[in-house]
């Protein structure tokens, strides 16, 4: 690394929060701008089910150190990762200060029983 760089980790490490667990005096985030999954591509491959996902909503209010807990398949946790992590949220706080919360996120997704046409 050359100094800019140790500077800038040096910068990072200063301003690093561990994340809360909401519980008493710490308010959860919430999502202020969705962006809807692709679902189109898990319905015709034939899946069903629900991504659920832990992540760390930081104090902008992105989503960070994503994991998928419970997996429907790899293409469609691959396209679920990519949608929340396009998501903005209010942040959670702690004590009126906005602080890093933990946050659980489940998309479902479900089989339609009609086949559909292709979209133009």
């Amino acid at each position: 690394m050359n100094g800019v760089e140790i500077k800038e980790a040096q910068r990072l490490a200063d301003t690093w929060q561990p994340a809360v667990e909401v519980r008493a005096g710490v308010s959860p985030p919430v999502v202020s701008r969705p962006v809807d999954p692709d679902d189109e591509t898990a319905r015709l491959a034939g899946y069903s089910g629900t991504v659920v996902l832990y992540l760390i909503v930081d104090s902008n209010g992105e989503a960070r150190d994503i994991h998928v807990y419970q997996s429907v398949g790899r293409e469609v946790d691959a396209r679920v990762l990519h949608t929340v992590r396009q998501w903005k949220f209010r942040p959670g706080q702690k004590n009126g200060r906005v602080v890093p919360v933990q946050a659980t996120v489940e998309v479902n997704f479900h089989r339609s029983p009609y086949p559909q046409a292709p979209r133009p």
